[in-house]
This record gives structure tokens, C-alpha cells and sequence, in this order.
């Protein structure tokens, strides 16, 4: 099964503060499936200031359409299958 393990943050994938990764496990199982970014607390924060850049200086708050085009891409960014975030 394929995970990533890093974080995607302004439109890129990066890795979390140290490279910290932690286990994902099956509950059903407890097999590990594979290793998550473990986020600090300083990568939380890049996260919501570039949140808040897009918010500001990109037409997301107010061109729907631009907003429903970045959210189906963002599957094609993490993950090697295409999905939607079902947000917008």
C-alpha cells in the first residue's frame, strides 16, 4: 500500500520539521501499513500562514470555480490516484 510521508503544504510537498514520521497501523490488524509526516507544531503553523497567503492574494475565497479546480488536483499532488476533497 502506498503512503506519503511527507506534508503537502503551498501547493508542495515537504517533509515534517526533523523528517519525523510516525507508523500507520491497520486497527484491524495491527500491521503497519506505512509511515505518516509527524508534524510539529512550527509545520502546523507554515501550514495555516499558507493558508491564509492563498486566502489573501489567490481568488480562493471568491472564484469558485478557481477554488473546485485546486481542491480536485490536490489528490493528483498527494497520491498517485486522483481524487477529489469533497469540499468544495
Amino acid at each position: 500500500m502506498w503512503h506519503e510521508e511527507r506534508l503537502l503544504v503551498g501547493g508542495e510537498l515537504v517533509p515534517a520539521e526533523g523528517n519525523r514520521t510516525y507508523p500507520t497501523i491497520d486497527p484491524s490488524t495491527g500491521e503497519t501499513l506505512g509511515e505518516a509526516a509527524d508534524a510539529s507544531v512550527g509545520d502546523a503553523r507554515g501550514a495555516v500562514e499558507s493558508a491564509r497567503r492563498a486566502f489573501d492574494t489567490t481568488g480562493w475565497a471568491t472564484d469558485h470555480a478557481f477554488r473546485a479546480t485546486a481542491c480536485a488536483s490536490c489528490g493528483t499532488a498527494s497520491s498517485p490516484t486522483r481524487r477529489t476533497c469533497g469540499r468544495c
